[in-house]
């Protein structure tokens, strides 16, 4: 029989050196955080003194009324020069700026207002804006706060060719949409305008 080789034994691998394992370094000591050093007291702020009351306001009871009448009074007296106000369109004006119906209606009252002049102020403005017949503007000054007697004085002291209005107020009607010869009639005279003046207007238009 023949001998099977001999196998080589593998060489023997060398254990590698042991690596000294470094000495452990020890853990400084925690140092304490020194306590906070105490805040000192907050000194109290002394209390703001309130202002003194101007001189018109201390006198409230005497003529020249406080500040907020005086500026109650003015503004009145500013709006007067800006436009026509009955006595109840100027306390409104007045309450609409912030003013009380207390302090509206005593500057109001304390100014000297023809409002017979204001109506008629007031009539030549619309006037100017807009055709009206007769009973439509002294509707409209009633509306705006005129008594029925200064609206009318106002109205009748105007020199007004209310055919002229008429024939105004169709052809902003045609304007607006389509009539009728006899309902544009219709129309104006449901505005106030007389028959007469009704058709003389829409005679101008051509209809």
């Amino acid at each position: 029989m023949v001998a099977p080789p001999v196998v080589e034994t593998p060489p023997v691998v060398e254990t590698p050196p042991v690596v000294e394992t470094p000495p452990v370094v020890e853990t400084p000591p925690v140092v304490e955080t020194p306590p906070a050093p105490a805040l000192p007291p907050v000194a109290e702020v002394p209390p703001v003194p309130e202002p003194e009351a101007p001189e018109a306001e201390q006198n409230a009871g005497g003529s020249s009324g406080t500040l907020s009448q005086q500026n109650a009074v003015g503004m009145a007296r500013d709006y007067l020069e800006y436009t026509a106000f009955s006595r109840t369109g100027l306390i409104e004006q007045l309450e609409y700026e912030g003013f009380s119906n207390q302090e509206a209606t005593a500057a109001v009252d304390s100014i000297s207002v023809d409002y017979g002049q204001q109506a008629a102020k007031a009539a030549q403005d619309y006037l100017e804006y807009t055709a009206f017949s007769r009973t439509g503007l002294i509707e409209q000054l009633e509306y705006e706060g005129y008594s029925t007697a200064d609206a009318t004085s106002a109205v009748d002291g105007l020199s007004v060719d209310y055919g002229q209005q008429a024939a105004k107020a169709a052809k902003d009607y045609l304007d607006y949409s389509s009539f009728s010869r006899s309902g544009l009639i219709e129309q104006l005279v449901y505005e106030g305008y007389t028959q007469e003046q009704a058709t003389y207007g829409v005679n101008q238009t051509g209809l």
